[in-house]
Formats: C-alpha cells, sequence, structure tokens
C-alpha cells in the first residue's frame, strides 16, 4: 500500500519529529518505544531532514508562499505477503523501494527515507522536494503540480510493482491493487476497518430479516425477483468496496458513510408488516437504485483519490 501527500514548508518541522523519532513523547499510541531501534534510516549521508530542506531550497526556486507544497510525502507499507518474510527480506524490500522513488523523482531532491518498525506494521516514510526545470527562465523550481501530476499518480503503483518484481525474487503479489489510499496512517486504516466490519455483520442480519420476511409475506414472483435483486446487489456492493489489506477489509469514509444509509433503508424496509407488502416492494426498489448510485460513485473513487491533496 502506498499514499501520498503533498506539504508546506510549515508542516516539516512536525514530519521531521516523527519521522526521525526525535522525541520520546509520541501522539501516535501505536507506537512501540521498546522496538524504535529497530528503525533504519536508509540516508547514509550523516545529515538530517531539515538541513537537507534548507539546502535543497537554497539551490532552487521556490515561491514565497505559505501555502505552496514543497514538500511531497510517501508512505509505502509493507505488503501482507512479505510480514512473515525474514529481516533482510523486509529490508530489501524498503531499500529497492526508496531506489525506485529516488529514481521517480531525482536523488538530489531526497530529503528522508526513513523505514519504521516500531508501529503496527512496518513501512516507509519518503520525503522529496518535487523540484522541475523551468525551461523559460533556465532554472529548477519548486512544483508540486507539475511533478505529482495524475499521470504520475494513476500509474505509480504498477511501475512500483514493475521495479520490485524484477529486482526481487521473492515478492510476488504487488502493492494493493493501484489504490492511493486516503488515509494518514495505520491507525486510521484500522478505524474504519473496525467501522465497516461491524457493518458488514449488521449487514449480515438485515439479509437474514430479508429472507424470513419474503416466507412470512408470501409475496408474488414479481415482488420475489425484486427482493433477490436486492440482494444481489448488496454481495455486488460489498465485492466492490472491499480489498484485502493485511488481512482486512478497507472503505473510503464517503463511502462508509454511504453504506451506512443504505443499511437503514435496507432495515426499514424488511420491518414492513404483511399488510404493507406493497410499500415492502417500493422500499426495496429505492434501495436498489440507492445502491445503483452508490456502485456508480465507487467507480470514480480511484480518479478522485489520486487526484485528492
Amino acid at each position: 500500500m502506498a499514499h501520498l501527500k503533498k506539504n508546506t514548508r510549515g508542516a516539516v518541522p512536525g514530519l521531521a519529529v516523527h519521522f526521525e523519532r526525535k522525541t520520546d513523547h509520541h501522539t501516535n499510541k501505536d507506537i512501540d518505544v521498546s522496538k524504535t531501534y529497530l528503525n533504519q534510516d536508509l540516508m547514509t549521508d550523516g545529515s538530517d531532514m531539515i538541513s537537507r530542506f534548507n539546502d535543497r531550497l537554497s539551490d532552487v526556486y521556490c515561491m514565497k508562499r505559505d501555502d505552496v507544497k514543497a514538500l511531497a510525502t510517501w508512505i509505502v507499507t509493507l505488503p501482507e505477503e512479505l510480514a512473515e518474510a525474514s529481516y533482510e527480506q523486509q529490508e530489501a524490500f524498503f531499500e529497492e523501494t526508496k531506489h525506485f522513488l529516488d529514481e521517480r523523482y531525482g536523488k538530489e531532491n531526497t530529503m528522508a527515507a526513513v523505514v519504521h518498525y516500531d508501529e503496527t506494521t512496518p513501512h516507509l516514510h519518503y520525503a522529496f522536494v518535487p523540484v522541475v526545470f523551468d525551461a523559460k527562465k533556465e532554472r529548477y523550481k519548486v512544483s508540486a503540480k507539475q511533478v505529482l501530476t495524475r499521470h504520475d499518480l494513476q500509474t505509480f503503483h504498477d511501475d512500483l510493482d514493475q521495479d520490485l518484481k524484477k529486482v526481487l525474487p521473492f515478492y510476488e503479489k504487488g502493492v494493493l491493487n493501484n489504490k492511493t489510499l486516503p488515509f494518514e496512517n495505520v491507525a486510521e486504516i484500522k478505524k474504519y476497518n473496525d467501522q465497516f466490519k461491524a457493518l458488514k455483520d449488521e449487514l449480515t442480519n438485515v439479509e437474514e430479516n430479508i429472507s424470513a420476511k419474503k416466507a412470512l409475506l408470501k409475496i408474488t414472483n414479481q415482488e420475489l425477483d425484486e427482493v433477490d435483486l436486492a440482494e444481489k446487489q448488496i454481495d455486488d456492493f460489498k465485492q466492490a468496496l472491499s480489498k484485502n489489506l493485511f488481512g482486512k477489509t478497507v472503505i473510503k469514509p464517503d463511502d462508509l458513510d454511504r453504506f451506512k444509509t443504505v443499511l437503514a433503508n435496507m432495515k426499514k424496509a424488511t420491518l414492513q408488516s404483511q399488510r404493507n407488502a406493497e410499500q415492502t416492494s417500493h422500499e426495496l426498489s429505492k434501495v436498489k437504485e440507492q445502491l445503483a448510485d452508490a456502485k456508480a460513485e465507487h467507480q470514480n473513487l480511484k480518479i478522485s483519490s489520486a487526484t485528492s491533496g
């Protein structure tokens, strides 16, 4: 899994504290300080992130505005297939990932590359200044817009996968199916995993209620088809939303809210009494339309996620 974020100059000191573990007082409760010694700094120049950042900005042009995205950060998480791999293989994965990022964005622009083994899942923090050459003014300048284009984001995961598979013989499955997810850290992912799991359990109960209601209402064949179609769309919707990440399910926050609405309407439909069988069928049709709209919206997640930030 990989996640990109664009940052202003004002965010750099805080990022440096987190990446380089410059404090023992962490707001992230997932950090196990007893394992911090396992963390690995892949930069070998003996400097630090802030010094590198200041030095690079002195060499290139950067607009003097507070909202300029002067630093970009990738978080690349160890794939599930390597969770039980040897330390040497995990180390090779992160070192080759850094090499790929250096080649893509310029080694001279790399400000930090730190592997954290003291959190829930090992991951690489890679920070770089997005620099391009300004042909008109014949100078290098900072431009996240020109470096981190839609094409760059849409091709990132495929390119990283191909590089890792070519270099690492033990690497097979890849990095999360071309998705760039809008989560800041593993803790945030877990939060939505837990909520989605609860919703899936709730949905199972709703589906069981639908089955019982079909027998109770003794509805016509046409109404039975409507219920079956609604059930099928629920299954399709679940499959479309879920992705296997560390053996867990991932859902985007916007879809989570939409899914809650769908469940509420479905439960309302299944609680109709026998005297309101016609109304039940009508409610199921409305849910079917909501599911269709939600599925269509889900198709836009890849582009909207890739262009966020």
